[in-house]
């Protein structure tokens, strides 16, 4: 919790504290200034009486007051948090290192959706209230020890053990909240498969994609599990011992006024303390429970927000040496026969070989994207070097360009953009994977003219294509053998 603190604004933070530690004053002194009121009642001291009841009741009504500004200020604290997390995620994906931290469109959604929303009160508003109901507690326990040592004594024997309990039971609440949170990610993401697969699958009897139900067995058993632990917890381990804790200081104030011990004021005071004790310790409960069921939670949103990042310098590129590269796949297969090659500016070349061969994974490799393959890879600044125009093969639709052609484009012009972007920058090293994509014959005649200015510019150009069009453009081919081939 302390690291997502940093997050905040400090002044926004610090006037919440001050703010919400006035009202914790008040609220405190609300059932002494009740006391007092009940025994000046009680002894007919009129004028007393009417002093502390107008006090009771001005006071309440500037707490009321207090709680709006308190909430203005939690709102304005929402807000600056979340733009700082934003702002923060939108550094991070220029700048981390796609090697050391997996990031991806689900991550994203995820931990700036659903995971934001479950984590949001921690990164102020609990900090805040759980110190402040720390500190109410000890000045209730010493009010209490100054009209009952007895009751003050006998709180601060049970709230050590309730403290126990609720710690020796937090890492099965937090396993089982996070066994709860894999299973409906995994749901998600089977949907969302399951909706870019539809237009394919849609008329087929058969799926690609394995069978739904066992996802959703998974969940249930994980949240029913969760739920009985977690309802076993609070009935008779924590809100049972809360209850026993109430009754207990009812019948021993009872007895105390019964003895003439302690006034009615006092009795009535008491009550309302340990109703007011009651707030924190449940606060507690409800925070440490949540908290303990978002452990893993919270750790996986510090690592999404705090990344390993990579620097980059633009260092000049004469040429690219592969010496015996394999791609590889997925579970460490190699993917071809070792590639040793020398690539030189004022040349372009054509990687080509049979799908899934390794000739994407080729070109992540060179611009550093990607550790996956064996051999060696030399060139100046290797992975820190930004000397390099990457444009993948599919074109990217968003609604956040610059260029208002974009908006509501086709694919095919959604290309001719992204080449275009690609292009506009001054690089040593220009590499395009499959750039005649979703381009008719009349634009992929721009595609030659881009490679043809390049060529012309003594630039180091890399593409993957099997288009025709683009095969009779002079290039020097570069072919991925597959290990299978004969």
């Amino acid at each position: 919790m302390k690291r997502l603190l940093s997050y905040n604004n400090k002044v926004l933070f610090l006037k919440s504290f001050i703010l919400n530690t006035l009202v914790t004053i008040l609220t405190v002194a609300i059932p002494y200034i009740s006391k007092l009121f009940i025994d000046h009642i009680l002894s007919q001291k009129v004028h007393a009486m009417i002093v502390y009841g107008v006090l009771y009741v001005g006071i309440s009504l500037f707490i009321q007051v207090l709680y709006y500004f308190c909430d203005v200020l939690q709102g304005e604290s929402e807000s600056y948090v979340w733009q700082n997390i934003c702002q923060k995620t939108a550094e991070n994906i220029q700048l981390y290192d796609m090697v050391e931290t997996e990031l991806s469109e689900a991550t994203i959604t995820q931990e700036l959706g659903q995971t934001y929303e479950l984590l949001k009160r921690f990164f102020n508003e609990y900090p805040v209230a759980l110190l402040l109901y720390l500190i109410r507690a000890l000045v209730i326990i010493g009010i209490l020890w100054s009209i009952s040592p007895t009751i003050a004594v006998m709180i601060g024997i049970l709230i050590p053990i309730f403290i126990f309990i609720s710690q020796k039971y937090s890492g099965r609440l937090s396993k089982l909240g996070s066994d709860t949170v894999n299973c409906m990610k995994d749901i998600r993401d089977y949907l969302v498969d399951s909706y870019k697969l539809m237009p394919s699958m849609r008329f087929s009897a058969h799926s690609s994609l394995i069978d739904f139900s066992p996802l959703v067995k998974k969940y249930i058993s994980c949240k029913n599990k969760e739920v009985r632990m977690t309802s076993l917890f609070e009935n008779f381990l924590s809100y049972a011992f809360l209850n026993f804790m109430i009754m207990m200081t009812t019948i021993i104030s009872g007895y105390q006024t019964y003895k003439g011990w302690i006034t009615i004021g006092d009795l009535m005071a008491i009550q309302l303390y340990i109703s007011q004790f009651w707030t924190p310790i449940e606060y507690f409960l409800d925070v440490y429970k949540e908290y303990s069921g978002s452990k893993k939670i919270i750790e996986n949103f510090i690592n999404f927000l705090e990344p390993v990042q990579i620097s980059y310098e633009s260092i000049p590129i004469l040429e690219i040496v592969l010496e015996k590269y394999v791609s590889l796949g997925r579970d460490g297969e190699e993917l071809h026969e070792p590639l040793t090659t020398r690539l030189e500016k004022g040349h372009i070349y054509r990687i080509v070989g049979e799908n899934g061969v390794g000739k994407t994974r080729l070109i992540l490799a060179i611009v550093g994207y990607s550790m996956n393959y064996h051999g060696e890879i030399y060139l100046p600044n290797y992975r820190k070097n930004s000397n390099f125009s990457y444009c993948p093969a599919e074109p990217i639709a968003s609604r956040f360009y610059k260029n208002e052609l974009s908006q509501g484009a086709s694919m095919g012009q959604l290309k001719l953009l992204q080449l275009q972007e690609a292009v506009a920058v001054e690089k040593d090293v220009y590499i395009f994977d499959e750039p005649s994509n979703f381009l008719d014959s009349q634009n992929k005649k721009k595609v030659v003219q881009i490679l043809s200015d390049l060529l012309a510019k003594q630039k180091l150009v890399i593409l993957i294509s099997h288009d025709d069009d683009l095969v009779d453009f002079p290039t020097e081919v570069i072919t991925l053998q597959s290990c299978d081939s004969e």
